[in-house]
């Protein structure tokens, strides 16, 4: 006994043909919406990331700002009393640490954005102007017991801080 044969005359192909161009007449119109819609939501997302990370870099900014004013203010009191009385209240480790917290701050800026790399230098003299002046030929410390009372570094610290300030602002502003 054969097998019955399928002749192809018998086979509908028009259906299958029918089926393919019903999905191609009823989408082919929606793709170029589809791919306005797409591009519409990656632009979005781009401006809403760069608008997040631009509002992330002002708050650093605002922080360094108010920890640059508390490094002053704690500059000012350790440098207006001696060296043993900095040491006894306090103002030497309170100025140390904000200007440990201070350069963790500028880093922390500059990592995320490089630009900010040009305050560093600013940033170093500020720091030094706060811990030690020269003297002559010597280096007089915060931390140094046998100095006394003095306001010889606070005019290039109010200077340095104004610089540093003046160059974040600058380089915020330019973007």
């Amino acid at each position: 006994m054969t097998a019955p044969t399928v002749h192809e005359s018998a086979v509908d192909t028009s259906a299958s043909l029918s089926d393919t161009s019903f999905w191609i007449n009823a989408f082919a119109p929606s793709i170029p919406s589809v791919i306005t819609v797409a591009a519409g939501f990656y632009i979005f997302h781009k401006l809403a990331l760069r608008r997040q990370v631009r509002q992330e870099i002002f708050s650093d900014i605002s922080d360094i700002k108010q920890n640059i004013d508390e490094v002053l203010k704690h500059g000012t009191e350790a440098w207006s009393c001696t060296g043993i009385d900095a040491q006894k209240k306090g103002h030497v480790v309170m100025l140390r640490g904000r200007l440990a917290i201070l350069s963790a701050q500028i880093e922390s800026l500059i990592s995320r954005d490089s630009r900010y790399s040009v305050v560093q230098d600013t940033h170093k003299r500020f720091r030094a102007s706060l811990d030690e002046y020269r003297s002559g030929a010597q280096n007089i410390g915060v931390d140094d017991q046998t100095r006394g009372s003095s306001n010889i570094g606070r005019t290039q610290a109010l200077s340095y801080a104004g610089k540093l300030r003046r160059e974040i602002d600058a380089l915020f502003t330019s973007k």
